[in-house]
């Protein structure tokens, strides 16, 4: 996703070069090995601790039974939603409520699940950018960073909505520093994984702000990025 929008960026960098001067060095790419060394120098000692606290507290969540895909057989469903009608709404209502548009979405996801499996602990799978740190910006890199982190909420009775959104608002903040242990990592020291298939989360949430072309005539500055 950003990775083709930087790509995109860098190719009509070079083609008004040919026109025009150019030259902007904060907005060239970055290489993908300086994030990979950068990710192996993460404490791993403190990622493991937070998610075993994250996981102390017993996991009652029931996953969904297989999803019946249109192919017949067992297996898992794709559920795509564009919330162009009500965009204004949401994004008026994130601001005012001090947070994003994805933590709605996933309070919403997470609040259904809850639903339909009866459960007051749901885990939800969420997908991290993983593209800025405390000290380091990592915007630039063309290739693969994002990652999977679970998303642990708690819906217990009579619990305010503005309360499951600032709950996870806080989450979000707190993973911050250990966003980029890989998943099997996080199973493991969740204490919820028995190592023969037992998933933590069975549903991944995405939330896309904007579409490739708006992003790439946004950021690209090249009026020839035509739909």
């Amino acid at each position: 996703g950003r990775a083709r929008q930087i790509v995109f960026r860098l190719v009509s960098d070079l083609y008004l070069s040919k026109f025009v001067e150019f030259s902007d060095s904060t907005r060239l790419s970055t290489d993908h090995s300086d994030f990979l060394s950068d990710s192996r120098s993460i404490d791993f000692l403190r990622a493991r601790r937070y998610w075993a606290q994250a996981f102390s507290v017993p996991l009652s969540y029931r996953l969904l039974p297989p999803t019946s895909v249109a192919s017949g057989r067992s297996g898992f469903a794709t559920v795509r939603a564009k919330l162009d009608s009500v965009e204004d709404k949401i994004q008026n209502r994130a601001k005012s409520l001090d947070v994003t548009v994805s933590t709605i979405v996933q309070c919403v996801w997470s609040i259904l699940l809850a639903k339909l499996t009866g459960s007051e602990d749901v885990v939800i799978g969420i997908s991290r950018a993983c593209r800025r740190t405390a000290d380091k910006d990592w915007s630039a890199v063309i290739g693969v960073v994002n990652n999977t982190s679970p998303l642990r909420v708690r819906l217990v009775e009579g619990l305010a909505v503005r309360e499951i959104l600032s709950s996870v608002r806080k989450q979000h903040f707190a993973v911050k520093d250990f966003e980029r242990i890989p998943l099997t990592l996080v199973n493991s020291w969740s204490g919820a994984y028995s190592g023969s298939g037992t998933a933590l989360f069975d549903s991944l949430v995405v939330c896309e702000h904007v579409s490739l072309l708006e992003a790439l005539q946004s950021k690209c500055g090249a009026s020839w990025v035509q739909s």
